[in-house]
């Protein structure tokens, strides 16, 4: 090209009697777009810029000693400054290249910001032109010549554009085409393996195993339903259930309860699909959500072993483990039928209670992208290194198979956990040429389409750079440092390698970082100072208090909007006086709390009150804050607790016996919150054995008076009070004859089992037959009222969930839609607001309260926008703004990934990620809340 370009220059050179001197010749890549801009001495000796005033605000003109000064930023990162100087009638090119050598051979060596410098050479120069032809958004050629005498300059240029159009230009914009078209075809193959790989796993093994166990037995399940509805007693059941059936259902003596591992098992996979939807929605739509902290051990460890978690707590029912039950089966591998799949993490097996390697698990936590949701890219690495060792295990190996999962703080990237996985196949050799193929292997081939060979390899790699914050499509694998999937021999077995950022905890975002280069208080990993512009570029990293330099300003606002809610302004000098990171957080956690919480952290009087055998305090620092009683009949007197302000948990405070007997006493009613404690959720790692430090309460008090109110339809229906076929025996004539006053005729429906509910909604009626001394008209209204009360009903019993999630500080509602209009109801299926079209602009909190985070279904956004289809969107949400404030972040969450209209100032999760924190305990949930940025 260049060669072709200097045949060209020379042409013109010859045709001008040697009166063109060639100087030099640069090809530099450019961000600048479509733009033309060519200095043109004319007779005059004034200047013809085109497009000057578009091309000074791109290229950001400065003025200086010369005439004109152009700073261009090149794409590998220099910068040079191009300068025309009349006065001197000498061309300042100060750009990084090599050496250059004049007409006299002499070396001239280019000087550097601030000296305008005359090389010899330039002497002769009469007119200087500069001419830039701009090709696409990153390419340009910059040539620089010099002339003695003016010439055709039209037709110069009219030549010069035609050759770099042939030449260069369209060269240039085919790659970009090509790049383009092949980051697509990467994108849609990232898609489509994802996809397949979830119908081959997933689908081809599990699904059809579970199926076929399904589609024998459909009589024996309708048979198991109905015994389990009808029979007294529970001994008779098993007796009354096919045999085929005896191993899906046992019955618990200790509490007397039916045990139902089978089924519960398919409810905890069916859930595990969702969640893998949900991540499939999102991946393929090539949107990296927000970091979140999980723990290893309660969503990634016992998720894959739900089975082992159960034998650990005592009472707890059976599970079966559906995942490892048959994703291997068609190797001769399964987790029930034949006890030889095994996961362990490190040297824990997954049932000690007691083990070293069980506590570290404990310990770890991992930020993910979208939270809890994040962990279904981990699962399709797992499912992959599971299928592929049971496929590849030697016959005359041990036929148990047996996954090991490890993690560490990696000692050469600090930043990041390094995982294993790897088997006990001791057939590292045999294997590891074809794993290292599939590494490097590409997503499309020399066409753009898929290439279909190690597409197992190529979804682990997709998941494990996903986990990193990255779409494959988008960067260099080979670029990526540390690996994003790698092979190792762990004592002759396959071991799998990559790495998942670490949770981290505060970030000091300042200008001036030098003064703290050198401190102690920034050098681990988990407290980070940061220049904003350094912040600014961090995609997606999680830190959970961010302190900004009140210097700031410019960069201020973009700051806010990307971090979480914990934000606080301060004086360089007032970091000085802390001697370590972690003393500087608790210090802004506390202040965070005291902020948002009023007296809830008060040494003299300790709020978290704590019911539970098994539970320790096993640090000093909770010594000041905490109450721990093994039961309620203890005395409590000498805990010095807040009565009014208490945190309790207690527990199994969330079965329906224990927590009515618990509403009737005076702790139940002056608690600001009450949670249970069990085996089956969090609440036992984090109460029973999590270190009782500061951090734990502070998390503990900021997860508990945290108000979050959630609009979800789907949510509402599990928890809501079911409405019921009710069959009411009533006559016309008993409501005649019962009709002489309104008092009696209520008294006698009460007693044919009619609740208030249905009464308030009769209360026209029964006014009006019990006032009518027409006879038939009260006929009519009679045949009315029976009418109305044999339809579906609600049932009478108040839904203790309304208090159960209340006391968590939880409000969650559905949203309905009936003639143009929106009704709100609560979990007791009661109509608490409704408002229509002519509502919206003058609605105000008609339950006048104030969250501190409102989550809504986007499902819910669209019906409100198809209901009353206003002009601008920002109506409705200005509206639920209005309806629902909410002090910290409003939240849109849905299963099909970010909406594209997400509103203005919003944050979005992930439905998978909420309802499984929602449904672990409340510190779950709010850890996934206070991590929400605006999107």
């Amino acid at each position: 090209m260049k060669n072709k370009i200097e045949d060209f220059l020379k042409e013109i050179y010859d045709s001008h009697n040697n009166s063109i001197k060639w100087i030099n010749f640069t090809l530099r890549i450019w961000n600048i777009n479509e733009y033309i801009l060519y200095p043109k001495l004319g007779d005059d000796d004034t200047y013809n810029v085109k497009n000057y005033e578009k091309i000074t605000e791109i290229l950001k003109e400065v003025r200086e000693d010369g005439d004109m000064t152009f700073t261009r930023y090149m794409f590998e990162k220099e910068i040079s400054i191009l300068c025309y100087d009349k006065a001197q009638n000498i061309f300042l090119d100060f750009i990084k290249r090599e050496e250059i050598y004049d007409s006299n051979n002499i070396k001239w060596t280019p000087k550097f910001w601030g000296k305008v410098y005359k090389p010899q050479f330039y002497n002769t120069i009469h007119k200087v032109f500069q001419i830039k032809i701009f090709g696409d958004a990153n390419n340009a050629i910059s040539i620089n010549f010099a002339t003695g005498k003016c010439f055709d300059f039209d037709t110069f240029f009219k030549d010069l554009m035609r050759m770099l159009l042939e030449y260069h230009i369209l060269d240039k914009v085919l790659h970009i085409l090509i790049n383009e078209i092949k980051n697509r075809s990467i994108k849609s193959a990232t898609a489509a393996i994802m996809a397949r790989n979830m119908s081959h796993n997933l689908g081809s093994h599990i699904l059809f195993y579970l199926k076929s166990i399904l589609v024998n037995v459909p009589k024996q399940w309708e048979n198991l339903i109905y015994e389990l509805e009808k029979e007294n007693d529970k001994e008779s059941y098993i007796l009354n259930i096919h045999e085929s059936l005896k191993d899906k259902i046992t019955i618990s003596h200790k509490n007397n309860d039916i045990d139902t591992p089978f089924l519960k098992g398919i409810g905890k996979f069916l859930g595990y699909l969702q969640e893998r939807q949900d991540f499939i929605a999102t991946i393929a739509s090539n949107y990296i959500p927000y970091f979140g902290t999980v723990n290893f051990k309660d969503f990634i460890y016992d998720e894959i072993n739900p089975d082992l978690k159960v034998k650990r707590h005592k009472n707890s029912q059976n599970i079966r483990n559906i995942l490892l039950d048959f994703i291997a089966e068609s190797e001769g591998f399964s987790r029930n039928e034949r006890d030889n799949i095994q996961v362990f993490f490190g040297n824990f097996d997954g049932s000690e209670s007691n083990s070293e390697d069980l506590e570290r698990l404990r310990n770890i936590k991992m930020d993910m992208p979208a939270g809890i949701m994040g962990r279904q890219a981990f699962f399709s690495i797992f499912e992959n290194i599971i299928r592929n060792a049971a496929k590849h295990k030697p016959k005359n190996n041990n036929r148990t198979l047996k996954i090991t999962i490890d993690a560490k703080v990696s000692d050469e990237f600090p930043d990041y956990w390094e995982v294993k996985i790897y088997d006990n196949n001791k057939n590292y050799q045999d294997v590891e040429e074809k794993i290292k193929e599939g590494l490097n292997d590409s997503y499309i081939d020399d066409k753009g389409e898929l290439k279909h060979e190690n597409k197992g390899i190529k979804e682990m790699r997709i998941s494990a750079a996903w986990l990193r914050g990255y779409n494959v499509a988008d960067i260099n694998e080979e670029d990526i440092k540390p690996k994003i999937l790698d092979i190792e021999n762990i004592n002759e077995n396959l071991g799998y390698v990559f790495y998942i950022p670490i949770s981290k905890k505060l970030v000091y975002i300042t200008s001036d970082k030098s003064e703290f280069s050198k401190k102690s208080i920034f050098n681990n990993q988990e407290y980070q100072i940061l220049s904003p512009e350094e912040y600014l570029k961090l995609e997606n990293t999680n830190f959970r208090i961010t302190l900004i330099d009140d210097q700031i300003s410019d960069e201020q606002k973009d700051i806010k909007k990307k971090a979480p809610v914990r934000i606080f302004e301060i004086e360089n000098k007032k970091l000085a006086g802390f001697s370590s990171g972690e003393e500087l957080y608790l210090h802004f956690y506390e202040k965070w709390i005291k902020e948002n919480f009023p007296g809830s952290l008060d040494k003299e009087k300790k709020r978290i009150l704590i019911f539970d055998h098994n539970t320790s305090i096993n640090n000093e620092d909770g010594k000041d804050y905490i109450c721990l009683k093994g039961s309620e009949s203890e005395n409590l007197e000498e805990c010095g607790l807040d009565e009014e302000n208490l945190i309790i948990f207690r527990k199994h405070n969330d079965t329906e016996s224990e927590f009515e007997a618990f509403q009737q006493t005076d702790l139940y009613n002056t608690a600001s919150f009450i949670e249970g404690i069990t085996g089956h959720n969090s609440t036992e790692r984090i109460i029973r054995n999590d270190r009782k430090d500061l951090e734990w309460v502070y998390k503990i008090t900021e997860a508990a008076l945290t108000k979050v109110l959630i609009i979800d339809e789907r949510i509402f229906k599990r928890l809501a009070l079911p409405e019921k076929e009710q069959e009411i025996n009533i006559s016309v004539e008993e409501i005649l004859k019962h009709s002489t006053d309104t008092e009696t005729l209520k008294d006698f429906l009460k007693s044919k089992g009619v609740n208030d509910k249905a009464l308030k909604k009769i209360n026209l009626l029964i006014n009006s037959i019990t006032n009518n001394t027409d006879k038939v008209k009260q006929n009519n209204t009679a045949n009315k009222i029976v009418k109305r009360l044999t339809k579906k009903r609600f049932i009478s019993e108040k839904n203790l969930n309304l208090d159960i999630y209340g006391k968590k500080n939880l409000e969650i509602i559905n949203i309905t839609f009936a003639k143009n209009k929106a009704q709100i109801w609560n979990l007791n299926n009661e109509k608490i607001f409704s408002f229509g079209n002519d509502d919206i602009d003058g609605i105000n909190n008609p339950v006048d309260k104030e969250y501190d985070f409102v989550l809504i279904h986007q499902g819910i956004l669209d019906k409100l926008y198809t209901t009353f289809n206003p002009t601008d969107k920002k109506e409705i949400w200005k509206c639920l703004k209005k309806l629902f404030p909410a002090k910290h972040k409003f939240i849109v969450h849905s299963g099909r990934s970010k909406p594209h209209d997400l509103p203005e100032g919003a944050g979005f999760n992930q439905f998978s990620s909420v309802e499984t924190a929602l449904f672990d305990c409340k510190l779950s949930l709010s850890e996934l809340l206070y991590s929400v940025k605006t999107e």
